[in-house]
This record gives structure tokens, sequence and C-alpha cells, in this order.
């Protein structure tokens, strides 16, 4: 009995050491570049569509401090004058704040690597229901179309859909509610989502994609295919179009 009492304490501190060990080993992890590295893509109506990783560049650790807006917008060139940037999640959550509110926001990485948005005017954070979590990507929507937006043929009409457009108009974002601040800064909530191709021929019966590989696919008001925005770009859902975006739409 004796033995056996012996050998349970024994087990206890040898549990105790353990579980000790490995909490001290836990709070001293660092996260760094090599182990996570959360970052956001700067798309839309910019030169070329780059990304900014939010790591310290004198410790090589998460920006655990504040990270302006204005200073990532300054990161980024963009073509054309700039009327608002889309600011989308990880998940199906999206914000749109216009041009002048961009002073007003920053964002903050948690101690788990998640990039967190944050706003200073207390009427839009009510509304947005801010922060806004996991960000992934700023889309910059200039006024008028650019080079860089979809091309649109229509009835041998050549055009742009521009991102503005795109996201408001099309059910690629469905619009949830809006704010404005002082008559100035204003902010509107969108979910995510996917459409039919269907949604771009305007009551016409068949029309087709292009994608950046040159692959055409046709499609008509029964087609089944469905589009979503990512990373810069218009994609289809279908896997095997999945890492080729939509440069054209062109109706019949």
């Amino acid at each position: 009995m004796r033995n056996i009492m012996k050998g349970l304490v024994l087990a206890i501190i040898i549990c105790g050491l353990l579980t000790t060990f490995c909490a001290c080993d836990e709070n001293n992890i660092s996260i760094t570049r090599d182990t996570y590295s959360p970052a956001l893509v700067l798309s839309g109506d910019v030169e070329e569509l780059s990304k900014v990783r939010l790591i310290d560049d004198n410790s090589n650790d998460l920006r655990l401090d504040a990270v302006e807006l204005s200073d990532l917008v300054s990161k980024a060139k963009i073509v054309g004058e700039l009327d608002g940037i889309m600011i989308l999640t990880h998940g199906n959550k999206a914000i749109y704040i216009n041009s002048a509110s961009i002073s007003e926001y920053y964002f903050v990485v948690n101690s788990s690597g998640v990039i967190r948005m944050f706003s200073r005017l207390e009427t839009l954070s009510t509304i947005a229901d801010l922060p806004l979590n996991s960000v992934s990507e700023l889309v910059f929507c200039a006024k008028d179309s650019t080079d860089r937006c979809i091309k649109w043929d229509y009835k041998e009409k050549n055009d742009k859909i521009s991102h503005k457009l795109l996201f408001r108009a099309y059910g690629l974002f469905i619009r949830a509610s809006d704010a404005v601040e002082n008559d100035k800064y204003s902010i509107t909530t969108f979910n995510k989502s996917t459409v039919k191709l269907s949604v771009f021929l305007n009551d016409e019966k068949s029309g087709k994609v292009e994608l950046d590989d040159g692959r055409i696919i046709n499609f008509d008001s029964n087609s089944e295919y469905t589009a979503y925005w990512n990373n810069g770009g218009l994609y289809l859902t279908e896997k095997e179009y999945r890492l080729n975006y939509i440069v054209k739409i062109i109706i019949d």
C-alpha cells in the first residue's frame, strides 16, 4: 500500500513539472515572420496588386501597435482620383468608406495574428459594429473607371465596369447599412456573396467571360456559373477556373 502511495505522489509531481514546463514554454513563444505573417492585399484601382505585411521591421515580430490606414494608403500607387476603399475580411463582412474617412481608421494586430480595424468616429463605429475582424484586403476605388477595371463589351460598345459599381450594383456585396457623420465621413457595411454570371446579362440572352489566361466561358440566363471577389479579382467558383480571374465580360 505504501509503495502505491509513493507511486501516486511521484506521478503527481511529474505531471506538475510537465505542466509547468509546458506553460512556461507556451508563454515564451514569439510569433515572428517565420511562424505567422499577417498581411493585407492592396488591390483595385492601383498600378499593381501588392501585399503589405504587418510585421515590425526592428523586432521581426507582429505589429502590436496601431497601424494607420493612411500609412497603408501611402504604400499603394493609386490610379485616378480616389473615391473610397472597400475593406474586406476573411469572413463575409466588408465595409466601404469614403476617401475623407481614411485618417479616422487604424488597424491593430492581436497576439494571435488577427488583423482588426477600428474607427475614431463614434457613429460609424456603432453602425458598422467595429472592430472589423480578420481584415484581408483593401480595394481602392477611383471615382472614374480605370484600366484596372473589368472590360465590358455590350452591344458593340467597349466600356469598363468600375470597382465601385461592381461591388454596389451586381450583388457581390449585399448592402446592410449606411451611416454619415458630420456630413463628411461615410460608411456602408456589406455582406460578401457570390453571384450567378447571369446578373451581367442585362436582360440579354447570352454572354461570355474571358479569363486572364485567354479561356472563354459561354453562359446564358440558365447557366449555373457563379463568381466571387477575391484578392483583387473576380473569379469563378468552379474549381477548374479558380486560379484565373475574369478580365472581360462580353454580352452577345
